[in-house]
C-alpha cells in the first residue's frame, strides 16, 4: 500500500495528522521503532492543538529528520534542512498556508470548536488530503534522496 493512502486510512481510523503521516512513510520504509506514534502524538492539530503548523507536515518532519537527522553536532544538517524546506514550500503552494488553523478555519484550542468540527466531518475532509500529501511526498524525497 502506497505511504499517502495508508496515512488516509489511519488518520480515518482516528490517527491524528502527525501520527498518521509518520506511521505510514516509517511502514513504508520498512522501519519498526518502537517510539512510533508516540513521537508525533503532540503535534496533532497545529503543535498540542494551537493551530500552528499543520500536524500534517510535522509528521513528515519527524521521518525526515529520522532519516537524515544529525547524531552529532559535527554532523551537517543541509540535506535534512532541505528536505523540509522542499516540503512546506511544495505544501504551501498546494494549500495556501502551513498553518492548521488557517487550512481547517477552526480555533481547536475551543472545545466546541473541536466538537463542531468532528459533527460536520470537517478534519474527514479537510485534512484527509494534507495528510495524504505529506506522506506521499516525504516517502518519495526519501527514497530519492
Amino acid at each position: 500500500m502506497e505511504p499517502a493512502e495508508r496515512a488516509r486510512g489511519l488518520f480515518l481510523e482516528g490517527w491524528s495528522c502527525a501520527e498518521s503521516v509518520l506511521m505510514s512513510v516509517l511502514e513504508h520504509l520498512g522501519v519498526e521503532a518502537d517510539c512510533s506514534p508516540r513521537i508525533a502524538t503532540g503535534f496533532a492539530a497545529g503543535v498540542g492543538g494551537t493551530g500552528m503548523v499543520c500536524g500534517a507536515i510535522s509528521g513528515a518532519i519527524i521521518v525526515a529528520g529520522w532519516r537524515h537527522g544529525r547524531n552529532e553536532l559535527t554532523d551537517d544538517r543541509d540535506k535534512v534542512m532541505g528536505i523540509c524546506r522542499t516540503l512546506i514550500d511544495d505544501f504551501q503552494k498546494e494549500f495556501g498556508s502551513a498553518s492548521c488553523r488557517m487550512l481547517t478555519g477552526l480555533d481547536l484550542t475551543e472545545a466546541a470548536e473541536r466538537r463542531r468540527a468532528r459533527e460536520e466531518g470537517i478534519f474527514e475532509k479537510t485534512c484527509v488530503p494534507l495528510v495524504e500529501f505529506c506522506a506521499g511526498r516525504m516517502a518519495e524525497s526519501l527514497k530519492e534522496k
